[in-house]
């Protein structure tokens, strides 16, 4: 599980447990971290000029008022989380710089900054994936931890492969081992440092499970001994495996937790993998350091048949996949940016709700998704070592993805709004090209802006069918032949103009969802045709949906439809599953005529627009509410309305365009009734002959 995606079910999980346990009297000489060391997270997004993440960069947060200050470094999608109190920067405000992997070129500084808000800063540089990469196994080797080493011996091999031919470019990788047992065993700890596969796996190889005796085991000697491998500096992703079914001895906690902090502090993303007989506080520190490292929480379950009993963690919600093929989706998404959802057909169960990764809580009781249920609780994360729910979606398909739960967080950060049924936007951070100003993210688009619409056409922006700042959705990431870096971000629903598979010319609106790699989309400036090289779903801040008159946009340079798809799953108006020849681009342009009329002579009226609760204009909702109660009858009862709104739709839009040109039409309408005029009198004199 993802509980920086979660954030607000991980810190009702986080109080109860470090309750629970602070209610031992014996644990209080050495408690827990307190959940409020990583209470006011502020999230930190770097990226290029046109929004593509930073990987590796240096960012460097300091209080405005005192000389505290952190450096961290983001991962290869660009992110990562800033803790106050964790990181001891004092209470705000602060400022932010972030700086190339090379350290030759630094953002402008961001100041102001409070807690509990989402930082995005912007490096004028170009941004290159890495090429290397150092992969650290932190492994338990005690005699209750005998299935589980057998079973890395025999895959790891097959999880590195995997991931090496799912890269399409050619990786350094190295591979550093710590292997510890406790004090009193043959060896407390031993390392082998960074080294080729064949090496790692050979000091794998050599390795048996014994020892260990009481529970606990010397797991802060094996951090701190992860900390002193040789982590390579500048481009290179950094992830370490933590492995294990037994937590630190209570008096080494406060150390455990401290190797941990100096491992994030060199940019290491940490990902926990719970193993058998696992305990509370083993998983509130696995999770814990996984929340603070921007990685993720692991672990085994019993659909697995490896090792002694398990426990699912307790989260709201889980997928259980293939172990091999969790490590390598994990250490492929390290290395592109991207998390990385599971196959469909890869899931061996499910448990829980969730909207595509978000798991599903009841807002009027958040501690519900905490609550116990059949399988023990209602939560958990598993893969056969799991960890699922949260995930990523990449590689060819679409399928969903949000960057948080929907919940009721703390004040002042504004609660994430669950987008309605069909997404409507684009995020935050997508571009347009504003006249006369340049690019401009969606979040700073403004109503009376005019935007470029394709070629040199410049239109001017009426509504925004959707406008939410704080909503977290998910987004299909299209990356194109034009360059390889770029991608354009857009809503499932959403749709693009794609080239007719049997024309090369006509160019047709379809549901983002539906395009598929190969498939031809045109740049907005120039008008190029270019290819869809690569496809992923990930998560996104903000949800905009800019109107404007001539129904199309340019956003990430790419030429996109104004609407969605009312039908999911196609680009025309279906009945029972048949197509019609009418576009659900043009129904969704006809029935917003007369907003664009009124917004035409009215702007006063228009320019201070309202939206619902889930941010979607009023000018929207109620026809879109009519259109899904339409089109949820029986086919039949659609059969009979079809007429009705496509005669509908052809009014207004007929009606529009004389209204817009009436120079136009008023001519035409001239001559037309002075032809049929003369017409008739011709007739007359004929009769009269």
């Amino acid at each position: 599980t993802d509980d920086n995606l979660n954030f607000i079910t991980y810190m009702l999980y986080a109080e109860r447990i470090w309750n629970e346990d602070a209610q031992v009297e014996s644990n209080n000489q050495y408690p827990l971290p307190m959940p409020d060391t990583v209470a006011g997270r502020i999230s930190v997004s770097v990226t290029d000029e046109v929004s593509n993440a930073f990987p590796c960069a240096s960012v460097r947060i300091a209080s405005v008022e005192s000389s505290a200050e952190v450096q961290l470094f983001t991962g290869s999608d660009g992110k990562l989380a800033v803790f106050p109190n964790l990181d001891d920067i004092g209470e705000g405000p602060w400022s932010l710089t972030a700086t190339t992997p090379d350290g030759q070129i630094t953002s402008d500084t961001i100041n102001d900054i409070t807690s509990d808000s989402p930082v995005e800063i912007i490096i004028p540089a170009v941004p290159v994936l890495p090429n290397a990469m150092d992969l650290a196994i932190v492994l338990d080797t005690t005699g209750s931890m005998c299935d589980e080493i057998e079973f890395l011996k025999s895959e790891l091999r097959n999880v590195i492969r995997s991931f090496i031919d799912a890269i399409d470019r050619t990786i350094d990788l190295k591979i550093g081992i710590v292997f510890y047992k406790d004090t009193t065993d043959e060896y407390t700890t031993l390392v082998e440092d960074f080294t080729d596969t064949d090496s790692a796996l050979d000091a794998l190889a050599s390795q048996t499970c014994n020892g260990g005796g009481d529970y606990p085991e010397a797991v802060h000697d094996a951090w701190q001994q992860a900390t002193n491998l040789t982590w390579r500096e500048d481009n290179v992703a950094r992830v370490a495996f933590l492995i294990g079914d037994a937590p630190p001895h209570r008096e080494d906690i406060d150390e455990a937790f401290a190797a941990a902090l100096s491992l994030r502090k060199k940019g290491v993303r940490l990902y926990g993998l719970a193993a058998s007989d696992t305990n509370d506080v083993l998983e509130y520190l696995l999770r814990m350091v996984a929340l603070i490292s921007h990685g993720r929480h692991m672990w085994l379950t019993n659909d697995s048949g490896i090792g002694n009993s398990k426990t699912d963690a307790k989260v709201a919600c889980f997928q259980v996949t293939d172990l091999e093929k969790l490590l390598s989706r994990v250490l492929l998404g390290e290395m592109d940016g991207v998390r990385i959802e599971p196959d469909p057909d890869d899931v061996v169960r499910e448990v829980g709700s969730q909207n595509g990764g978000i798991c599903l809580i009841d807002l009027n009781d958040p501690e519900s998704a905490l609550k116990p249920s059949e399988n023990g609780f209602a939560a958990g994360g598993g893969d056969i070592a799991g960890g699922d729910a949260g995930a990523e979606y990449a590689v060819g398909f679409p399928g969903p993805v949000i960057d948080e739960e929907i919940g009721k967080p703390a004040s002042p950060t504004p609660a994430p709004t669950p987008l309605p049924p069909l997404a409507l936007c684009f995020p935050g951070d997508s571009v347009v090209d504003v006249l006369g100003i340049g690019h401009v993210p969606l979040r700073d688009l403004k109503l009376g802006d005019l935007v470029n619409v394709g070629g040199d056409k410049y239109s001017e922006v009426y509504s925004f069918g959707h406008h939410d700042p704080h909503a977290k959705a998910e987004y299909i990431h299209l990356f194109h032949s034009n360059n390889s870096n770029t991608r354009l971000k857009i809503s499932k629903d959403h749709m693009v103009f794609v080239q007719e598979k049997h024309s090369q010319a006509a160019l047709r609106a379809m549901p983002a969802s539906l395009v598929t790699v190969g498939d031809r989309i045109r740049m907005g400036s120039t008008g190029q045709l270019v290819t869809v090289t690569k496809i992923i779903v990930s998560s996104g801040i903000g949800a905009f949906a800019p109107f404007t008159l001539t129904g199309s946009i340019v956003v990430d340079h790419v030429m996109v439809s104004n609407y969605v798809s009312l039908q999911q799953n196609s680009g025309t108006f279906l009945i029972g599953g048949t197509k019609t020849p009418i576009s659900m681009q043009f129904l969704a342009h006809a029935f917003q005529a007369h907003h664009r009329i009124l917004c035409h002579f009215a702007w006063d009226y228009c320019k201070d627009e309202a939206y619902n609760e889930n941010g979607v204009s009023t000018w929207v909702s109620s026809p879109l509410a009519l259109f899904e109660y339409v089109l949820s009858c029986h086919w039949m009862w659609m059969a009979l309305a079809a007429p009705i709104i496509i005669s509908l739709a052809l009014c207004l839009h007929v009606v529009e365009w004389v209204i817009m040109n009436w120079w136009l039409a008023v001519p035409l309408y001239l001559s037309t009734t002075l032809l049929f005029h003369g017409l008739g009198i011709r007739k007359q004199q004929r009769q009269i002959l």
